[in-house]
Order: C-alpha cells, then structure tokens, then sequence
C-alpha cells in the first residue's frame, strides 16, 4: 500500500542518505541512484535539478544552513543537545537539534515486484510516474505545511521557498523489492525579504492531525501514481477496500506475500510482544521495533539484485508481460457526480469533524487515479463550497454537510443498494478460488477484530467499575453514573421487576435484564440436558439400559415413558447420581435454614435472650414461670 512516514532527521542521520548512494553507475556499482534537489529554495540557491552523489559536501553544506557552493551562512543551526529536567506537566526529554524532515513515500508491494522483473524501458516509465507523484506531494508540502515563525513568543507565521533533496531507494533491508523515496525537507526556508529561516515542525508532529496529515499526502501520492501508471503503462490498476490503496493486478499474492519478508518480521514481533498477552502497542512501540529489527544493509548491485529477484518470480510462474493491460477511459461528467456522492458518503459515515484536509484525503481516494491531481485540487475547493456549511456548536465553529451534502448521500446508498452483487462471470476457475480465499480471510480477520474489540470493552468497562469510587470521590463522574457503574445486575425475574417498578431501571434496562436472564436459563437447560445424556450413557456402558432407551433419551423422549419399570429404573439411577455428585452441596431449603438459625443465634446470643436451656450458668437461679413460658413462645416462633 502507498505509506506516508515522517520523522525528524538529527544529526547523527542527515549521512545516511548520501552514503546509500553509489559512488558511480548505480546499476553496476554496489549502493542506490543518485538524488535530486527540488524547491523553490533550491531554485534560490541555484542547485534544483541537481543530483546528489555519494557524500556529498554541498548537500551537508546546506543541511546546516550554509550556501551549497560558498561560505555565506543562511541561518544559524544551534548543534546542540539539550535535557530538560522533569516537571509536574513533563517527564524528563531530550531534545536532539532537526537538521531535516523525512517523508517517505512507499509504493504498493505489486507495483515493487513489477519494477523488479519488467523490462528497463518500462522500469523507467515507472520511474518518472513515481517522479511525478513526488513531485505533488513536495507541492502540497510547500503549499500548505512551509512556513516559518518570528516575533515575540512565535505568534507571526510566514510561508517560505523550501529546499528539497529526493533519494528513491528500490530495496528493503531484508533484500525485497521495495521501491519508496526519501522526500527530505532541509529545515532552512527562503522568506520573502530573502533571509532564510527555520521551519516550523509542529505542521508535521500537531497533536491530533499528524495521522490526517499522513493519509493526505498519502492519498495525494497515490492518485497521481495510479493516473500516471494508467496513462504511461496503460496498467490495470485495483482498487483495494474502501480504496484505502491500489494494486497491480495479475501479481499472485503468494509473490507479494514471499518477497514482504521484512513487514512479516515486524508483525511477528509486534504479536509476541503484544497481542499474545492482550495488549496493543503504541505509534511508540512501533516506531521502536522497526527500529530493533533494522539489519544493517549488504552491499549488492542492483543488477544481481535484479537477477535474483527475477529468479523468484519464476518459481511462481509469474510473467510481468502477461500482465492485463486497459485503456484510459475519457472523463465525463457522470464520473464527477458520481466522485461527490462517494466522498459525501464517506464524510457522512465517520464522526470525526470534516475539515479541508478530509475533503481533500476523500477526494483523492475514491478518485482511484481517474482524475488528474490539479483537477482534484478545484473538485474539493468547489465541494467544501457547495456541498458543506458552518455552524455553531457548543461555542466552536464546525463544518457539515448542508442539503445537497446529504442528498448526495442518499444518491450513493440508492445507487450501491441496485449494485450489491459483483459480476464474476468473467473470471475463471482460479480467479474464482482465489478470491473465495480472499473473503474467507477478510471475514476471519473482521470477526477476530470484532472478538478483540469486544474483549478490549468488556476489560475497559471491569477496569472503569474498580475505579468507580476514586471516580467519584475525586468528581471525575457523577452520582448516577457511579451507581450505574456500582449496580450489580438482578438475577431473578422478580428483582427485576422490583427494579423497575421502583423507577430504579427503566424500560429498556427491564428488557435487557430478562433477555440475559433468558439466556441464562437457556444455558443451564441445556447443560442440564448434556448433564443427563452423559449419565444416561454411563448407564448405557455399564449395562443398566438398553439401546433404544439410550435413543429415546438423546431424541428427549425421556418423559413419554415414565410408567415403565426401565424408565422408573433410570429415574432412580439419575437421581441417585444427581445426589451423589452434589452431596456436598446444600440445598436451597438447608442453605435458607442454616442462614436463618445464624442470625438468630447471633440475634440472642448475648445477654437475656438465650434459648438453649443448657447454655445457662450452673448455680444460676431457675426462671420464674412465666419467664419459661415467654421462652416457649419464642421457642415456638424460631421452629416455624
């Protein structure tokens, strides 16, 4: 899938991508292609268009604010590490200068594996329809993220000419055919007055907006990558669920899966480390073990790794020539009506607030690389215009989908609901299979999802009951929610009704206890019912009962027969067997007596209350008369 990954480039880091490049022909020689320098900044400083080879010195040069071919300093790069100490708000952090940002852009595993064994005038096509979706995302960064702050505590922002450096690396660690570009953006902008300044980071790393962030410019990436592919290569691009991604089609998935050696590694330590003691790791954690699981990169030509790659693709009889080929179909205007209501349809399906970069993500996904991005960048300006409104709520200013927002909606569940069966006429007899496999493990992944959800609430709720009463004592919630959360549910058809007549629950609570209740019941039938089957072929094997009575039983008709003698037989030995399993159990009466004759002896153990006439003190005077009839009495009141 198209993946988007920021992070900040330190000092110890801005090397890395200069030393991957190879010192000559990158084909021949053991290392990546050169890079490449982009922006309005590097067109500035006189260097756009430019490679960048293997240590190179004006790359460093400009990585720490000085002119790439001179010694004038363009801004002041501070080196130094800093550690503050700990507070009540922060624990203690370390602050690492940023002399860059990364953002790397991945390609789809399908689309990797082609590059791998295609011919080289086709792996170049690829190449500059890679170049041109980098090129959108560096614009939209320019656009939208470029800015830098001055004056008193930061307040006045301006936007500056960045300065871009982009190394396209084709090989994961593990030694896959994996095709992704380091966008690295030089923490130095041009202003308008023409001195340079720092960028601002918190565009990147904002609380809240840096995984929207991701999916824009992922998105972005995406439809201009599959445009391209469709127009240069005329390649069948598929969409994938909720159009999330695309993939080449006819790449087996047994290839992709093979040659994802390094992804399965992660996942593998992220399920034992995690989920296998029922935990779900933080971006933290995982941002660590792709780290911890990085092995150090082996120095092999790109041409050996091209044969190699080749080699395994023949062991799965894949041929990248066979690869189905289509047309660009011509855009017209039902293809835009029908954009609208899918991104109306999307917006309308999540709760989170619709902002212009989700109106932008949306429209650039479920484009599925049939517009172009300039036109994109006009659909969502004039959509946020005509199909969505503000409003007031709660003292902050949000923006919803007016009328035509929601008519778009209905338009796109009653245009889904003509067409909820797929045609598979065209596909043959393996197609078929695989994709019979393919929904089988969606479905399993969707219900083990579902199970995990379900088990994350159920531990969310026990813990938040635990800590009902700090809750409540430190006024994080209120009366009726500590005694919702303290309330144990009845487990008898009259406390429930007891509850409800009492306005302690109301209706539907009333309907939910006696649909648990219900169920309960029903279970401790049926187990009853193994209960007795059990007993009955115990019986059956000792030779107590006969065949067909054994059949009568499991087929229940245990009670039409209660006046023969084997009947009358196996009603004794059942309940002869329910006594002697349960002879340490007391029953419901013995268990209410035992109760009972507690609290009286609790109740009269003390003092004048006594009842036994053998608990008194030897020498003590005997009662009076009527002091043993009052004793009677009570006597006579405990036995009943």
């Amino acid at each position: 899938m198209t993946i988007v990954t920021m992070h900040k480039v330190t000092p110890g880091r801005y090397t890395y991508y200069t030393q991957a490049v190879a010192k000559d022909d990158y084909y021949s020689e053991k290392g990546e292609a050169s890079g490449r320098w982009y922006g309005k900044g590097a067109q500035a400083l006189g260097i756009e268009g430019r490679a960048i080879g293997y240590q190179d010195e004006a790359y460093q040069r400009v990585s720490h604010g000085f002119h790439p071919t001179n010694d004038e300093q363009l801004r002041r790069v501070d080196l130094k590490t800093r550690t503050y100490r700990a507070t009540e708000k922060h624990e203690e952090r370390t602050v690492h200068p940023v002399l860059a940002y990364d953002l790397t852009v991945s390609v789809p595993k399908s689309l990797s594996i082609y590059y791998a064994t295609c011919k080289p005038d086709e792996r170049r096509e690829i190449e500059e329809s890679l170049r041109a979706a980098n090129q959108k995302v560096m614009d939209y960064t320019a656009e939208h993220l470029c800015q830098t702050r001055s004056g008193r505590g930061g307040k006045t922002t301006e936007k500056v000419a960045p300065v871009f450096a982009t190394f396209t690396h084709t090989t994961s660690r593990a030694l896959d055919p994996q095709l992704h570009t380091h966008i690295v953006l030089v923490n130095s902008g041009q202003k308008q007055d023409g001195t340079w300044g720092a960028i601002d980071g918190n565009q990147f790393f904002q609380k809240g907006k840096t995984k929207e962030l991701q999916q824009t410019l992922a998105s972005i990436h995406a439809n201009e990558l599959r445009h391209q592919l469709e127009e240069r290569l005329k390649l069948q691009t598929v969409s994938a669920e909720r159009g999330q991604t695309f993939h080449i089609g006819g790449v087996p998935i047994e290839l992709q899966i093979e040659m994802s050696k390094r992804a399965r590694l992660i996942e593998q330590t992220i399920k034992e480390e995690f989920h296998d003691h029922g935990l779900e790791p933080k971006p933290k954690d995982k941002q660590r073990i792709v780290i911890e699981t990085r092995e150090k990169k082996r120095d092999i030509t790109l041409s050996e790794r091209f044969d190699y790659w080749q080699s395994i693709a023949k062991e799965f009889n894949f041929n990248p020539d066979q690869i189905p080929r289509k047309s660009s179909p011509e855009v017209k205007a039902h293809h835009w009506h029908q954009l609208v209501d899918r991104v109306s349809a999307e917006l309308h399906r999540s709760d989170a607030a619709i902002t212009e970069g989700r109106i932008l993500h949306e429209s650039f996904r479920n484009s599925q690389g049939r517009f172009a991005t300039d036109h994109l960048y006009e659909f969502a300006r004039v959509y946020q215009e005509n199909f969505t409104k503000t409003i007031e709520r709660e003292g902050k200013t949000q923006r919803v989908l007016n009328s035509q927002g929601i008519q778009s909606v209905r338009d796109y569940w009653m245009t889904q609901a003509k067409h909820t069966r797929p045609d598979l006429s065209s596909l043959d007899e393996r197609e078929r299979t695989m994709l019979g496999k393919a929904i089988d493990v969606t479905k399993r992944l969707r219900a083990n999802y579902q199970a995990y959800v379900t088990d994350r609430r159920r531990r969310q709720l026990e813990k938040l009951k635990r800590q009902a009463p700090l809750l409540y004592i430190m006024g994080k919630i209120d009366l009726k929610t500590y005694k919702a959360l303290t309330r144990k549910p009845p487990k008898t058809k009259v406390a429930i009704e007891m509850l409800y007549a009492t306005h302690q629950i109301s209706a539907a609570q009333r309907r939910y206890y006696l649909v648990i209740l219900q169920q309960e019941d029903q279970k401790k039938a049926m187990a009853k019912k193994v209960e007795r089957l059990q007993r009955a072929e115990a019986l059956y094997k000792a030779g107590e009962i006969d065949r067909s009575t054994l059949e009568d039983i499991r087929n229940g008709n245990f009670s039409a027969k209660e006046n023969s003698r084997t009947d009358r037989q196996i009603a004794d030995n059942v309940t002869f067997l329910d006594g002697y399993l349960n002879r340490d159990k007391p029953t419901d009466t013995e268990r209410k007596r035992s109760t009972t004759r507690e609290i009286i002896d609790m109740c009269f153990a003390k003092g004048e209350g006594t009842t036994s006439q053998s608990k008194q003190p030897k020498g003590s005077p005997s009662r009076s008369p009527g002091q043993q009839h009052k004793n009677r009495e009570r006597n006579i009141d405990i036995d009943l």
